[in-house]
C-alpha cells in the first residue's frame, strides 16, 4: 500500500525509480521474482535505461562484447583502482539493476544482460556499492554461460578488492557468496569453503537476512562435496533450516531441507524419500530437490529410480550460474546413466558427452575433478565390456579421491567396484571392495549406508569399518564451535547450545543461564528423552531449582569450571549439605566469560553415572563455552539488528510515501486555505487594468483624443495582465505535480513570491511578516518549486505556533543574508520556543505536536535541503525560533 501511494505521488522520475526499487526488493522477500523482475525494469524505464526481457543469445553475446570493448586494454584486477560514481542518476539505476538478482534463476536473458549493463556502466561512470555485486556475478555468469572460468574468477576478485578498498560493506556478502561460487572450478574446495564461512559471519553482522540464507545453502553444498562428515553436517544444515522458517525464505527452506533428507537417508535417521516438487516455485529450488533426492535414491542403490530425478535436475543447469552443484548432478547423472544399463551404445555416447566436460574441468581443477573423471572412465569402461580396464580405473578412482580428502568419493568408487567384480561372479574381490566402501562411508558418518551394505551383501559385522565415535575430541568440539559461531538466531543458538553441551559432555540434563541486569535467568533447561534431547525455553529467575546453590555461588564467585566426580561421595567440603549435588551423580558447571566478564554459566550434570566428565570432556566444553560466550551476544545484537532495519525500512516507506503525499497535500491545502489571497492577488491587476481601461476611453474621448495618454494606458493595462499572469502561473507550478526542475534562481524572488501567497493568511492572523533581504540579488542552484515548499512550510508552522500562543504582537521574520560563499536564508518567529525535549526529535519522521500533523514536514524540509547540498538548522530560546539553512551561491561570471 505504501509502495503504490508512493508511485502515485512520486513528483520525480528519480523518486519514482528509487520506489520501484524498493517494490523489488520487497517483491524479492516474498518470493515473487516475475513480478520483482518487472518492477525493476519500470525503475530502469523511468531513468532512460531500457533492458527487456527474452532476448536471444544473440543479445547476451553482444553485451559481452561491449563488455570487453569498452574495457580495452585495462586489466580486470587494475578495476580496483576505479574512481567513485558522481552521477546520482546512474547511480540510482546501478541500486535498481542489482535487484534483477532474482533473474538469475531464471531461462532469461536478462539473467547475464543486467550484470553486463553493471559492468558497463562501471568502466564507463566508476563505481558505486552496487558494482561489487555486478562484477561479482557477471564472473560467475560468463564462467556459466562461456566456460571463462579464469576471468570469471578474476571478476569475482576484483569486486571484493572494490568492498575492501571503498567500504562497500552492503555487498560484501553477495561478493563473498559470487566468490564461493566461481572460485571452485579453478580453486581448491578449501578456498572456496574459507570464502563461504566469511560470508556467512560478514552478512550476519551486517543483517543481511536474505544472502546469508543463499549463503549457508552454499555452505551445505560445500561441505557435501568435500565430504564432510554428515552428522556436522546435519549440525549446520538444521538451524539453517529454523532460520529461514522464521524468515517465511520457502524457497531456500526447502531446499535446504532437500539436503537433509539425503544426509539423514545416509546416516540412518530418515529413509530416502522424493519430494513430490508440488510447492516449488523457483527453478533454482526444483533443481536442487530433484538433484539431493536423486543423489538419495542412487546411493540407496537404485540407479533407475535416480536416472528421472537427476535428468530433470540436469535439464535445468543452465539456469544455474556456474553453480558447483551442478557438477555433481553431471557426476550422478553418468553414472545412473551406466547403472540403470538402458543400453549400451546411447549408455557410452552420454557418458562420452558428460565425460568431455568433466575433463576440461580436471585440467583446470584437477583436486577437485580428476577422482570424478576416472570414476566416470571406469563406469564407461564397464558398460562398453572393458573389466579390466573398469577395475584398474576403479583403484585409480580410489587413490585419486583419497589424496583429494574425499573419502566419500572414495567409498563410492569401492562401492562400484564391488559390484563391478561381485557381477563377473569375483565374490571374494567383491567382499574386499564393498568392505572397504562400508568403513569410508562409516568414517564419514553415513552409518545408515554402511548398514544397507552389510544387509545386501552379507559383510560380517567385524568388519574393519570403525565404529561411530562414542568419545568427544578437540577436533569436534571446534567443528561443534565454527557451527555454534555461525549461528545468528537467539532462540535457534540457545537451543543448538545446550543440545550440543548435553549431547557431548555425555549429560542427561543440562540448563544455561545468563545474567541480564545483575540477575541470572535461566534461558533454557534441557533433558534427555526417547534418545533424544528436549530443550524447553525458560527465563525463570528462580536459579536455585536448577543450578544446587553451592554450585552457583562457587562458580559465580570464583569464575572457574566446577566439576563434581561423584554427588554420592560428596560427604565433605563445600557441597555436603546441598541435597541437590547429593542426588545427582556426576555435575559440571562452567562460566560464561566475555572480556573477562562473567554473562553466563553452563549447568551439566548425570543423574544416572558418576565419573562422566572427564579431563578431556571439561576442556572441551570449557572451549565450547567461550565461543557461546561470543556467539550468544551476536545473537543478541543481530536480533536488536534486525529489529531495527525492520523499522529503519518501514519508516524509508513510511517517508517517501509521506513526502510524496505532503507535496500533494500541501500544495492543495495552500489554494484552499489562501484562496482570499488568490483573489486578493489578482483582484489588485484586475483593478488597475480597469482604472487603466476606463482613463484610456476617457483620453480617447475627448474632443480631441490624447493618443499618448491612451497608448500609456495600454500599456499599464497589458502590465497589468502580465502580473496577473505571472501570479496564476506561480501557483499552478505549485499545485502541479511536476518533476524537479535544477536550474539558477534567484532565492530573494522565490521569497518574495511565497510570502506574496501567505499575505492574507498573516494578515486575517493579525501577524506582522517582515523580510531582510541583504541576500536578496544572490544565485542559486536547484528546484525553486521545492524550495518554495521548504519556506512556505517553515512560515506555515511560525503562523500556526504564533497564533497559538502569542497574543499581541505577532512577528515572523524571513532574512536572507551572505555567509562565506553562500547564502543563509532563515524564518524566526516570537513565539515561546521549543522544549528542549521537542528539540531534539524536532526533525524526526512521524513526530509532530500537532494535533492534527503528520510529523513528517520538517523531515523532508531537512531532505529537500540536504538533496541540494545544504542542512536544516534550529535555534530557539524563550525569545522565539529559528530555522535556518545555507546554500551555495552560483558564483558571477568572469567579465
Amino acid at each position: 500500500m505504501e509502495i503504490d501511494l508512493l508511485l502515485e505521488h512520486a513528483p520525480s522520475d528519480v523518486e519514482r525509480a528509487t520506489a520501484r526499487r524498493l517494490q523489488a526488493v520487497m517483491l524479492t522477500l516474498r518470493s515473487d521474482y516475475d513480478g520483482a523482475i518487472t518492477a525493476a525494469l519500470m525503475g530502469l524505464d523511468a531513468l532512460g535505461i531500457r533492458l527487456e526481457r527474452g532476448q536471444p543469445r544473440m543479445e547476451l553475446d553482444r553485451a559481452y562484447a561491449t563488455v570487453k570493448e569498452v574495457l580495452g586494454q585495462r586489466t580486470i584486477a587494475g578495476l580496483s583502482e576505479l574512481p567513485v560514481m558522481t552521477d546520482t542518476r546512474i547511480a540510482g539505476a546501478m541500486a535498481i539493476l542489482s535487484t534483477l538478482i532474482s533473474s538469475i534463476f531464471t531461462p532469461d536473458g536478462l539473467r547475464f544482460l543486467h550484470m553486463a549493463k553493471m559492468v558497463e556502466l562501471t568502466l564507463i561512470h566508476g563505481t558505486t556499492q552496487e558494482s561489487a555485486y555486478g562484477l561479482s556475478w557477471f564472473g560467475v555468469m560468463i564462467a556459466s554461460l562461456y566456460e571463462d572460468y579464469e576471468d570469471g574468477q578474476a571478476w569475482a576478485e576484483v569486486a571484493t578488492a572494490l568492498v575492501e578498498r571503498h567500504g562497500y560493506d552492503a555487498q560484501r556478502t553477495a561478493t563473498l557468496v559470487a566468490l564461493d561460487q566461481v572460485s571452485a572450478w579453478t580453486r581448491p574446495m578449501s578456498y572456496s569453503l574459507s570464502r563461504i564461512h566469511e560470508a556467512i559471519r560478514v552478512g550476519h553482522a551486517a543483517g543481511d537476512v536474505g544472502m546469508t540464507c543463499y549463503a549457508r545453502n552454499h555452505l551445505v553444498s560445500d561441505l557435501l562435496i568435500v565430504g564432510e562428515r554428515l552428522d556436522e553436517i546435519e549440525a549446520t544444515v538444521t538451524p539453517a533450516i529454523a532460520i529461514t522458517q522464521d524468515l517465511q525464505y520457502r524457497d531456500i527452506e526447502l531446499l535446504l531441507q532437500a539436503q537433509r533428507r539425503l544426509v539423514r537417508s545416509l546416516t540412518g535417521h530418515g529413509g530416502v524419500v522424493v519430494h513430490d516438487g508440488d510447492e516449488i516455485v523457483a527453478t533454482s529450488t526444483r533443481f536442487w530437490v530433484r538433484l539431493y533426492d536423486g543423489i538419495g535414491v542412487f546411493w540407496d542403490g537404485r540407479p533407475s529410480d535416480a536416472l528421472p530425478l537427476l535428468r530433470e535436475a540436469a535439464d535445468l543447469i543452465p539456469l544455474m550460474a556456474a553453480h558447483i552443484d551442478t557438477a555433481w548432478c553431471s557426476f550422478f547423472l553418468a553414472l545412473a546413466i551406466a547403472g540403470a544399463g538402458e543400453g549400451r551404445d546411447t549408455s557410452v555416447e552420454e557418458i562420452l558427452t558428460i565425460r568431455e566436460r568433466f575433463a576440461r574441468w580436471a585440467e583446470l581443477n584437477p583436486g577437485t575433478f580428476r577422482n570424478k573423471l576416472l570414476l566416470i572412465d571406469a563406469e564407461k569402461a564397464r558398460v562398453s565390456g572393458d573389466a579390466l580396464q573398469a577395475m584398474a580405473l576403479y583403484d585409480q578412482a580410489a587413490d585419486a579421491a583419497e589424496s583429494s580428502g574425499f573419502g566419500h568419493e572414495r567409498a563410492l568408487a569401492h562401492e562400484l567396484a564391488g559390484r563391478h567384480l561381485a557381477g563377473l561372479g569375483l565374490a571374494q574381490g567383491a567382499r574386499r571392495h564393498f568392505d572397504l566402501a562400508r568403513g569410508c562411508y562409516a568414517r564419514w558418518a553415513a552409518h545408515g549406508k554402511a548398514d544397507r551394505l552389510t544387509t545386501h551383501h552379507g559383510l560380517p559385522l567385524d568388519a574393519s569399518a570403525p565404529p561411530a565415535p562414542r568419545s568427544i575430541d578437540l577436533a569436534l568440539a571446534l567443528r561443534v564451535s565454527q557451527s555454534m559461531s555461525e549461528e545468528i538466531v537467539l532462540d535457534t543458538l540457545v537451543r543448538s547450545l545446550v543440545t550440543d553441551l548435553i549431547v557431548h559432555a555425555g549429560a542427561s540434563h543440562g540448563a544455561l543461564v545468563m545474567f541480564r541486569d545483575d540477575q541470572a535467568v535461566v534461558e533454557a533447561t534441557g533433558a534427555v528423552s526417547g534418545g533424544a534431547v528436549d530443550v524447553q525455553r525458560s527465563g525463570a529467575v528462580d536459579v536455585g531449582r536448577v543450578v544446587p546453590p553451592t554450585v552457583f555461588n562457587v562458580v559465580t564467585k570464583t569464575r572457574k569450571a566446577l566439576m563434581v566426580a561423584d554427588g554420592r561421595n560428596e560427604h565433605e567440603g563445600p557441597h555436603a549439605a546441598d541435597r541437590a549435588v547429593r542426588a545427582t551423580r556426576s555435575v559440571l558447571c562452567v562460566p560464561l566469560l566475555k572480556r573477562s566478564m562473567l554473562v553466563g554459566l553452563v549447568y551439566l550434570e548425570n543423574r544416572l553415572t558418576g565419573n562422566v566428565f572427564t579431563t578431556d570432556r571439561t576442556t572441551m566444553i570449557e572451549l565450547l563455552a567461550s565461543q557461546a560466550a561470543i556467539s550468544l551476544e551476536n545473537a543478541d545484537l543481530y536480533g536488536k539488528l534486525v529489529e531495527e532495519n525492520r523499522r529503519r525500512e518501514t519508516s524509508e516507506a513510511a517517508l517517501w510515501a509521506a513526502r510524496a503525499e505532503l507535496g500533494r497535500t500541501a500544495q492543495l491545502t495552500v489554494l484552499g486555505g489562501l484562496a482570499a489571497s488568490v483573489a486578493h492577488e489578482v483582484n489588485q491587476p484586475l483593478s488597475a487594468i480597469a482604472t487603466h481601461a476606463d482613463a484610456t476611453v476617457r483620453w480617447l474621448s475627448r474632443e480631441v483624443p490624447d493618443l499618448d495618454e491612451a497608448l500609456q494606458g495600454v500599456r499599464s493595462m497589458r502590465a497589468g495582465v502580465d502580473r496577473a499572469t505571472e501570479i496564476i502561473r506561480g501557483l499552478r507550478a505549485l499545485a502541479r505535480q511536476t518533476s524537479p526542475v535544477m536550474a539558477e534562481f534567484q532565492i530573494g524572488l522565490t521569497v518574495r513570491h511565497v510570502v506574496t501567497l501567505l499575505e492574507a493568511e498573516v494578515g486575517v492572523r493579525n501577524i506582522e511578516l517582515a523580510l531582510d533581504l541583504e541576500a536578496e540579488g544572490a544565485v542559486v542552484r536547484g528546484d525553486a518549486i521545492q524550495f518554495e515548499q521548504v519556506i512556505l512550510n517553515l512560515v506555515n508552522n511560525a503562523v500556526d505556533v504564533l497564533a497559538a500562543t502569542v497574543r499581541r504582537g505577532r512577528r515572523i521574520r524571513v532574512k536572507t543574508a551572505f555567509e562565506h560563499a553562500g547564502v543563509r536564508i532563515g524564518v524566526t518567529d516570537n513565539g515561546p520556543g521549543i522544549q528542549p525535549e521537542i528539540l531534539a526529535s524536532i526533525f524526526d519522521p512521524l513526530f509532530t505536536t500537532k494535533a492534527d500533523g503528520m510529523g513528517m514536514g520538517l523531515a523532508i524540509c531537512r531532505s529537500i535541503v540536504e538533496a541540494h547540498g545544504g542542512k536544516l538548522e534550529v535555534s530557539s530560546d524563550a525569545a522565539g525560533t529559528t530555522f535556518s539553512f545555507v546554500l551555495a551561491v552560483v558564483p558571477s561570471p568572469s567579465p
